[in-house]
């Protein structure tokens, strides 16, 4: 007990233990759902060991599709992600050569596609562990760190309901921030890159720890080449082996496989759907230019929980000045953790903020991104009926769109109420969260019903997909 309030302290083993009690349930709901795009992925994943045992070349890996799939799809996502999938699904390569189908034909062979999202998650945990460590020098926190991560609306959403699989490069940006703060320069350097390969918005980190620590033009570019290296390799050899043998690659027109980078550009920068924008200055640049100058001018060395609100800053500038897809917000979890854990005592604050951010969040997308959330999810896991595109809005859509009727509003207004909830509370997040400048001692208030109602609203999210089950068996 200290200064009158008890001391918010578990055992290690007992606070494990408590965290898999509490993810029985969403464990069994994240076996009911699956999302298309980690199909696609894991499929390519396959073509991988598909081009090297059936005879081609690696360097035609682009233009051959998955051989077991009625409607074929190319790759087109970076090379180094599929290296991953490749590697994790080798039992399910093993399994279509000997028996010539498909692992989405099985519900256990698909059920086994989404398990490298957990695995990935624990690898991610512990890096939260270490990193919570690193800026707390606390144990008993570090280990709270750990049930504030993964009970997270914004975990939660992205593991447990979608499946998606942007905590790969979660894990890898979070080594190399461990690697920056140890000032292990070479594996810092490693890990963004395979951050960066898997998903390139880990570059928005990348960018400020690197001119807060160098201020040579020469070495800012070392470093940047660098973080670069593990997606530039694989584009050059592609690119080199598409001109010299005229066959097709992620770099040429193939069809189904194509993205326009200035599409997506169009659509998440300048699409207005950004929880703040100007429509005449793309905020985002805007934003990430003032930081990347104070980094670079800023000569003092930061401590470790300033570090890490660096990172916060720069990765929620991206999510507060462009349009995103659910899944991505993940990236912004572990340092919500950390900083959680550091600043204690503003624990009641930041936990009820981090839950009104969520929640708005998910309320926004259900209308514009409302595959991700609904009925359709069951139906691509089950197999229980013939799916139908109908099935992307049975469920939270139908509730909130009569939400909005009641209260004489259109959906399009009820999304921007949402969003400025959104907005508004992930500001006031960040500034709760923001590392205090006179140090002082936190006091661990023995109150576990933040945290237990925090679980509570992580785990009625995991239930998002089953209100489009109950509606279209009850209505439909």
């Amino acid at each position: 007990m200290e200064g009158g309030c008890f001391v918010l302290k578990y055992d290690k083993k007992v606070l494990y233990i408590t965290i898999g009690v509490l993810l029985f349930f969403p464990i069994i709901l994240f076996s009911l759902y699956l999302y298309e795009d980690i199909c696609l992925t894991t499929m390519h994943g396959l073509t991988v060991w598909y081009t090297i045992f059936d005879g081609y070349s690696l360097c035609d890996f682009y233009a051959i599709p998955y051989p077991l799939n009625t409607n074929p799809a190319y790759a087109y996502y970076d090379f180094f992600i599929y290296i991953i999938f490749a590697i994790w699904n080798i039992p399910l390569f093993v399994f279509e050569k000997i028996t010539n189908v498909s692992f989405m034909d099985h519900y256990i062979t698909r059920l086994y596609a989404k398990t490298i999202i957990l695995f990935f998650l624990v690898l991610a945990s512990v890096q939260v562990k270490k990193l919570t460590m690193k800026v707390c020098n606390d144990e008993n926190k570090s280990n709270w760190s750990v049930f504030v991560f993964i009970f997270s609306i914004t975990v939660f959403q992205t593991i447990f309901v979608i499946g998606g699989y942007d905590i790969i490069s979660v894990f890898f940006t979070l080594v190399g921030i461990n690697s920056y703060l140890d000032k292990k320069n070479k594996k810092f350097v490693v890990s963004f890159a395979c951050a960066i390969a898997c998903k390139m918005f880990a570059a928005w980190i990348f960018i400020p720890l690197v001119l807060l620590r160098k201020k040579k033009i020469s070495h800012i570019f070392l470093y940047g080449i660098g973080g670069i290296s593990v997606i530039a390799i694989p584009k050059v050899i592609f690119k080199i082996h598409t001109l010299v043998n005229g066959k097709l690659t992620a770099f040429s027109e193939f069809g189904p496989g194509e993205v326009s980078n200035m599409d997506l550009i169009n659509d998440f920068l300048w699409s207005g759907e950004a929880p703040i924008t100007i429509p005449s200055i793309p905020l985002l640049f805007f934003c990430y230019f003032i930081i990347w100058v104070w980094c670079w001018f800023e000569k003092e060395e930061r401590k470790n929980a300033e570090v890490v609100y660096i990172s916060l800053i720069s990765i929620a500038v991206f999510f507060l000045t462009a349009n995103t897809y659910p899944y991505w917000l993940i990236l912004v979890s572990p340092y919500i953790a950390v900083l959680i854990c550091y600043n204690w005592t503003e624990v009641s604050k930041t936990l009820f903020l981090e839950a009104c951010f969520g929640i708005g969040y998910i309320f926004t997308k259900v209308f514009s991104s409302p595959q991700c959330y609904h009925y359709n999810l069951i139906v691509q896991m089950l197999k229980n009926e013939e799916f139908s595109m109908d099935f992307y809005y049975i469920g939270l859509y139908n509730i909130l769109n009569k939400l909005a009727n009641l209260m004489s509003i259109t959906s399009d207004s009820f999304r921007t109420l949402a969003r400025s909830v959104y907005g508004a509370s992930f500001i006031l997040l960040i500034y709760y969260l923001r590392p205090k400048l006179e140090s002082k001692d936190d006091i661990l208030i023995d109150n576990k019903k933040y945290f237990y109602w925090k679980a509570a609203c992580c785990i009625f999210v995991s239930c998002i997909p089953v209100l489009g089950f109950v509606i279209r068996k009850v209505i439909y």
